[in-house]
């Protein structure tokens, strides 16, 4: 059975792990399976397939913007202003510099919002580029472009959880080493599509998760 939706998920892991039992905890198997999958300390999940855009817009006086639903990293931020598009620099919040003046931002940092160094002294179009975790897997959001790509990594997350609900560090260790085995895997084909010749031709600028 091919592994591309929530249901289809499912049931190869209850069949992999033997534990039907817990088939009613498996929206929390799910939960802490995308959990390691996208936020491990080790090697989360950042690809060229969760690469998004979002356009804000600053409001003036206010010195931050909310970030988009999903965020889990920005790649880059344009500000417009006048017709003219410029990046502005990341910094961490601790060196952003607010000065309190009003002005174009130059800087920026990411807290749990995008802050910037000068407070927007009117509305400026915001173009941000980043990581965005798919929406959560369930009945109603079925599937997404990394189960659908990668069912491994997905597959070998859930059976990690189902071992840790079981009580079976070993083998909940075992299948968390081969996701983040596969996590490592996408992240350098992704690295060697981009710095292909023929990609080099076309793209003017490349990002490393």
């Amino acid at each position: 059975m091919s592994i591309s939706t929530y249901t289809t998920l499912k049931a190869q892991v209850f069949a992999f792990s033997g534990r039907d039992d817990l088939s009613s905890s498996f929206d929390t198997i799910i939960q802490l399976a995308e959990q390691y999958i996208y936020h491990n300390s080790d090697q989360p999940l950042r690809s060229v397939d969760l690469i998004s855009t979002a356009t804000l817009t600053t409001v003036g006086g206010v010195n931050s913007l909310a970030l988009p639903s999903g965020f889990m990293g920005a790649l880059s931020i344009m500000i417009v202003s006048g017709g003219v598009k410029s990046e502005l620099i990341n910094t961490s919040p601790a060196s952003l510099g607010r000065n309190g003046q009003s002005g174009i931002p130059r800087k920026y940092a990411i807290t749990d919002v995008i802050v910037f160094d000068y407070i927007p002294s009117g509305a400026y179009s915001i173009e941000l580029t980043y990581y965005a975790q798919p929406a959560a897997l369930s009945l109603t959001d079925n599937t997404n472009i990394i189960l659908t790509k990668y069912p491994s990594i997905y597959l070998d997350g859930c059976l990690s959880c189902v071992n840790k609900l079981s009580g079976e560090a070993e083998d909940s260790e075992m299948f968390y080493q081969q996701m983040i085995r596969g996590i490592k895997g996408v992240i350098r084909s992704n690295r060697k599509t981009r710095h292909s010749p023929s990609t080099a031709a076309t793209n003017s600028r490349t990002w490393t998760p």
